[in-house]
Parts: C-alpha cells; sequence; structure tokens
C-alpha cells in the first residue's frame, strides 16, 4: 500500500488525513498481536525484540516506549469512541494530529475537557494576587529591598 501523502482521496471525499486514525489503529492492532504472540513464552525481553524486528522503535533504535504503546491501546480499546469523535474534528486540525499519540491526546483532552475552578479556588487565587504573588513570580523573592 502506498504511503498515506500518496494515496487517493476515498470516494466519500473525505481528507488523506482521515487515515490518520485507521493508521493509528492498525498500528495499535499490530502492537496487540505482538503482544499476545510474545506474552508467556518464557522468552525474556521476546516482546522487545519483536518489537524492533517489526519496526515499531523510538528513536534510539530500542523498543517502542511503553507510555506510547499504552496510548495506541487505549485507542485501539475504545476504537469506537474515538472514530465518533474523530468524525467531529474540524479537518483544519487534522493535519496536526498525525501520530496516534497526537490522536491518543487530544481524544483525552476533548473527554475530559479542564474543569472551572471553584469558588475556594477563586479565593485562593486572589488572595495571592493581594500580596503581590502570581504564577509568574510565585517562587520569586518579593520581600521589598
Amino acid at each position: 500500500m502506498p504511503p498515506p501523502s500518496t494515496r487517493a482521496p476515498s470516494a466519500t471525499g473525505s481528507s488523506n488525513f482521515d487515515d490518520a486514525l485507521d493508521n493509528a489503529l492498525e498500528i495499535a492492532e499490530c502492537l496487540e498481536i505482538l503482544r499476545t504472540a510474545n506474552y508467556g513464552t518464557g522468552v525474556q525481553g521476546g516482546y522487545a525484540d519483536a518489537l524492533v524486528q517489526y519496526g515499531y522503535t523510538s528513536r534510539n533504535g530500542g523498543p517502542m516506549d511503553k507510555a506510547i504503546r499504552n496510548d495506541f491501546n487505549e485507542l485501539r480499546d475504545n476504537a469506537d469512541d474515538v472514530r465518533r469523535w474523530w468524525e467531529g474534528v474540524k479537518d483544519d486540525k487534522k493535519p496536526r494530529w498525525l501520530s496516534g499519540t497526537a490522536i491518543y491526546k487530544n481524544w483525552q483532552a476533548f473527554k475530559n475537557p479542564p474543569q472551572p475552578p471553584t469558588e475556594d479556588e477563586k479565593a485562593s487565587d486572589s488572595d495571592f494576587m493581594a500580596m503581590g504573588i502570581t504564577s509568574g513570580n510565585a517562587g520569586a523573592n518579593t520581600t521589598p529591598s
């Protein structure tokens, strides 16, 4: 299969960036196949060796980092939810989210939006501001010279 950048647009009119999610889910499935094939074999480091053998490596040539593998695993486990979310993502954002980790982090940010500060948190922020302490100089010496 040619790389995503050279594929013809699909008949539905979707962009090649829609392939980013499909590629991430394919990689996730491949990682799971390698994991299950090497689980319980009794060979120390068999999974790591398989990752390197099949090209799932980090920048230094070692096996793919566990945190990245976990991101792919979460995408695979929640593929239907992720696909529904991806359909609603604006097309101008998709070119920036081509890696599995970028897709995972932005999906998580959508799923768990930051909560507005509570009244207590707002009050404590205003207390600090009244003392002349802001987040930019919280560690600075604020005593007059």
